[in-house]
């Protein structure tokens, strides 16, 4: 792995070449700049404008965040950090995960006179807050224990956030509806054919509000993330969605596999159960994500989705 900051042209040369191989690959960080305004249509320009400029056959990775910059919580909000791990880690490709983003971490105040970081320290504390990364590198929380069970020690490098005794790993292990359990079946999901060796495929490329994609694999159970960034509810038509140029169908029904935390799967008619729901009437409520398994109907003689993408 390589760490650079520039473009994305410059950061694609560090994958070398044919006779002079560099990195596995460079850190993507295409998705640093979303934020609680990012829409869809934003989100597919991120994604798809960095799969373009990947090398042929070089390997992709998603980074939501890291020490450097402002925890995907705190800049999207804390309702989209399952969403955005559906991404990371269903898209394809290594997904890097920034301690804490599996819990939903966010940053934390960090004052003046507690700074740690150099770059902070040295804008003085009129201007700390435009450059301290303090904030995102608070300690990781355990549990409810003294520092969140971070340290033994009188006090840590830097203070935990307030919410510790409530958001830790202990509490979100025992709770099956928690980020963490979430981000855990995705990593089981990683384990499936279509998501190991699956084409990706990219649904409502247009559309400001919904975000989705699917991984397919012939013979294999398929799978399809729909994320709503939507303010307002919404009902996805996924048997009549555009992308994938026909290449597969969608059957009548799927299984909600996965759902956000915040996500209602009781809609009435609307989408039934955490179970069987119509294909061509998911409903999703505002910054609700969702990852449903069906079988996908192949249409015979045409390319693959990676073709597409």
């Amino acid at each position: 792995m390589t760490e650079v900051y520039a473009s994305l042209p410059v950061t694609m040369k560090y994958y070398g070449n044919d006779t002079r191989r560099l990195a596995d690959f460079s850190f993507n960080f295409q998705l640093i700049p979303v934020n609680k305004n990012t829409t869809a249509a934003n989100l597919s320009h991120l994604v798809s404008t960095y799969l373009s400029a990947l090398p042929e056959g070089r390997w992709p990775n998603w980074v939501l965040g890291n020490h450097d910059n402002s925890r995907i919580a705190t800049r999207v909000g804390e309702e989209l950090v399952d969403a955005f791990n559906m991404l990371s880690l269903l898209l394809g490709g290594t997904p890097v995960t920034y301690y804490g983003e599996e819990l939903g971490m966010h940053d934390v105040f960090i004052s003046f006179e507690e700074s740690q970081d150099p770059k902070g320290i040295s804008h003085g504390p009129k201007h700390y807050l435009q450059f301290s990364r303090d904030f995102e590198r608070t300690p990781m929380q355990w549990n409810n224990e003294t520092h969140a069970g971070f340290t033994s020690a009188a006090r840590p490098w830097l203070r935990v956030a307030d919410d510790y005794a409530t958001n830790n790993v202990e509490e979100q292990r025992s709770n099956a509806n928690s980020h963490l359990n979430v981000y855990k079946r995705l990593v089981q999901l990683r384990e499936e054919q279509a998501i190991m060796y699956g084409d990706r495929c990219f649904l409502f490329d247009d559309n400001k509000d919904v975000f989705a994609f699917a991984r397919i694999k012939k013979g294999s159970p398929a799978y399809v993330v729909i994320i709503n960034f939507g303010s307002n509810s919404t009902v996805v038509n996924l048997i009549e969605a555009e992308g994938c140029d026909g290449i597969f169908g969608f059957p009548t029904d799927g299984i909600i596999d996965v759902n956000s935390v915040h996500t209602l799967l009781l809609r009435g008619s609307k989408s039934g159960t955490k179970g069987k729901v119509p294909l061509n009437d998911v409903f999703l409520g505002p910054k609700e994500a969702i990852v449903v398994k069906f079988v996908p109907v192949f249409q015979i003689g045409r390319a693959s989705c990676r073709e597409r993408v």
